[in-house]
């Protein structure tokens, strides 16, 4: 309440609310520096600076590197499991530097530069993203699980009691 009383300004009604209100002249502003302000110092003083040039070498892009697939004991990534019930449905992934991650569609694995399409009973796919150029060509594949689940046998039939 307090601040309300001292932010307000106490107005007599008008008896018309939707007159414009007439707004009060802004006082003149005092003149300012800038008449005396030289503009062109900085040009003058740079004009009687001498000039040395700089050696410069023409820069290329880099060229990204290639995904480190495999890694130093020759193993890339693999598929280790899936689990195709779950909604979404989830893939385990071993990474070259030893890692397990599980993934999703849609995932991104960009140090692979793979993303996941899609997952479903004992494989994986994936599509590998490779620079050319100013484009990207994506190549597709499907992993396979290291150890496929077994099939559940069938219940045996119920023996009868004699």
């Amino acid at each position: 309440m307090w601040c309300l009383w001292f932010a307000c300004q106490p107005m007599e009604p008008s008896g018309q609310p939707f007159r414009p209100v007439a707004a009060e002249a802004l006082p003149a502003l005092p003149a300012s520096s800038e008449e005396h302000f030289d503009f062109e110092a900085d040009a003058r003083k740079e004009a009687l600076e001498p000039v040395t040039p700089v050696p410069t070498t023409p820069t290329t892009q880099p060229v990204a590197p290639p995904a480190p697939s495999v890694a130093s004991d020759g193993w890339g990534a693999r598929l280790l499991a899936t689990v195709p019930e779950a909604v979404p449905p989830r893939a385990v992934l071993a990474m070259p530097d030893g890692r397990e991650v599980v993934v999703e569609p849609g995932t991104l694995l960009p140090e692979l530069r793979w993303v996941i399409l899609a997952v479903g009973q004992d494989t994986a796919v994936v599509a590998e993203i490779r620079p050319a150029g100013v484009y990207a060509t994506v190549h597709s594949m499907t992993l396979h699980a290291l150890a496929p689940r077994q099939a559940e046998a069938p219940a045996a039939p119920p023996v009868p009691k004699p």
